[in-house]
């Protein structure tokens, strides 16, 4: 099963609102947020003194490609931030929900709070895939 990580550049209202703030395979870098793979995994890198002031929250997300019957039942999934210069793990948090019939999970956001920029672990599943996760953030897919 093909898993695709994308990044949402989220405004006040939670919404995105270009299409160059939705970050993935074919969008690979948009305000300081760059998309990476290599050897079939994908990462998504973060500079955070290059985001733009308007950017109140990024969030990540995973979506099973071409998904037909397939979801996210029983995939083991997990999120982790490591920093690139040290290469040390800053944080690391498995998702434990039970996922059922979902195709598209917010695995967890970055938010600004009080001028610092903060972690929140979401895991949040949605029914859809890429498109319910678009349409969720304001924008249309094709």
């Amino acid at each position: 099963m093909e898993i695709d990580v994308s990044a949402f550049l989220l405004g006040t209202d939670g919404k995105a609102h270009a299409d160059e703030d939705f970050i993935f395979y074919g969008n690979e870098e948009s305000g300081g947020v760059k998309y990476l793979a290599d050897d079939g995994r994908a990462t998504m890198q973060v500079e955070l003194k290059k985001i733009s002031d308007t950017v109140a929250k990024i969030s990540f997300t995973l979506t099973i490609y071409d998904a037909g019957e397939k979801n996210f039942s029983g995939v083991k999934i997990f999120a982790r931030i490591v920093d690139e210069t040290s290469r040390k793990e800053i944080l690391h948090f498995d998702l434990t929900d039970e996922f059922t019939d979902e195709t598209a999970i917010v695995v967890g956001e970055i938010y600004r709070h009080k001028g610092a920029w903060k972690f929140n672990a979401v895991g949040a599943g949605f029914n859809g895939g890429l498109a319910a996760l678009c349409k969720n953030f304001g924008l249309e897919v094709n």
